[in-house]
């Protein structure tokens, strides 16, 4: 429960996140879930339930999927991480939301 609401915390203060396009991305995303997951390697052809995620990490990997990539499609934890880098918003989009726009 700690991570989730130091999580809660940090998203109010987090940065802007580079676009989809940017060199970073990829490895942004494959992190996040090596982080989260508790992986050392995660291909980006691998989805949430690839990698055995569970109900708490459920959470935190959606808030932090939302806040990088912008909304998230129900189905989102069977999506590979190549995947739902593709649909992933525009910055600009992302940066309004988090400012407190609907």
């Amino acid at each position: 429960m700690s991570r989730v609401r130091r999580l809660l915390q940090q998203t109010g203060a987090a940065a802007p996140v580079p676009g989809r396009d940017h060199p970073d991305r990829q490895g942004e995303d494959r992190g996040l879930c090596a982080e989260i997951l508790d992986h050392a390697d995660v291909p980006e052809d691998s989805s949430f339930v690839d990698l055995g995620g569970d109900s708490l990490s459920y959470v935190e990997m959606s808030l932090r999927l939302e806040e990088s990539l912008g909304r998230l499609p129900t189905d989102w934890h069977r999506r590979t991480i190549r995947e739902l880098r593709a649909m992933a918003a525009p910055a600009s989009q992302r940066m309004g939301r988090a400012g407190g726009a609907a």
